[in-house]
């Protein structure tokens, strides 16, 4: 009985993953992101260097274009670059990880 109990509680767990990214493919993500971004005239903000407790002190930026648009910008480069064909209906990985660097790097939200 325990056994059936333990069982049905493994099945409502939810798994994560954790997707290793190289580290050029990650500076791609960072120079394309800050070549669609302007510097504010006012503010910085704190950010965290690879998890560390010690933080940076970065700009205030502000994205020139929605992040969809920056996005499938750097999909089609990527793809480019890789030497496969871009398909804007199939997104490539690394989308979770560009969106997320896009709202850290940036300050507002389109």
């Amino acid at each position: 009985m325990a056994r059936a109990i333990e069982s049905s509680k493994d099945q409502n767990k939810k798994r994560g993953s954790v997707v290793r990214i190289d580290p050029a493919t990650l500076t791609r993500m960072v120079k394309h992101i800050l070549s669609f971004s302007q510097a504010l005239s006012w503010g910085t903000k704190e950010l965290r260097q690879n998890g560390k407790t010690e933080t940076i002190t970065f700009p205030r930026l502000t994205r020139t274009h929605p992040v969809e648009v920056m996005f499938m910008d750097y999909a089609r480069k990527e793809a480019e670059l890789k030497g496969i064909e871009f398909n804007e209906e199939r997104q490539p990985p690394q989308c979770t990880t560009y969106y997320l660097l896009v709202k850290h790097l940036t300050s507002k939200a389109d």
